[in-house]
């Protein structure tokens, strides 16, 4: 499936990246996101700290920089399968909707 993401309800989310978030956490840095350290054992999972509106758009830009939607394979159809855009969007509902709730809380 795609970016698994635990819940909460805190003022931040982790999100399974798939791989060491340490280089990870480097190239947000490199495009000016600062995000969470690494949680072992979870050294897979991203820690992102819910901002405004307008940072998680900032965040949500550099995301699809870092992670790059890439097309799958061809199908029967002859329709391209764009999955990663598919599940970088679900993250970005997800991003923006905890955006949008952080607001209405405080």
């Amino acid at each position: 499936m795609g970016y698994e993401v635990i819940p909460s309800q805190s003022n931040f989310f982790m999100v399974n990246v798939k791989k060491d978030v340490t280089a990870v956490a480097e190239e947000f840095l490199k495009k000016g996101f600062v995000v969470g350290r690494k949680f072992p054992p979870m050294t897979e999972w991203l820690r992102v700290s819910v901002g405004t509106d307008e940072e998680m758009k900032g965040f949500m830009k550099t995301f699809k920089e870092v992670f790059p939607a890439q097309p799958t394979a061809q199908t029967k159809s002859g329709i391209i399968s764009h999955k990663k855009a598919q599940e970088a969007q679900n993250l970005v509902s997800f991003v923006l909707f905890c955006g949008y709730s952080r607001h209405r809380v405080t």
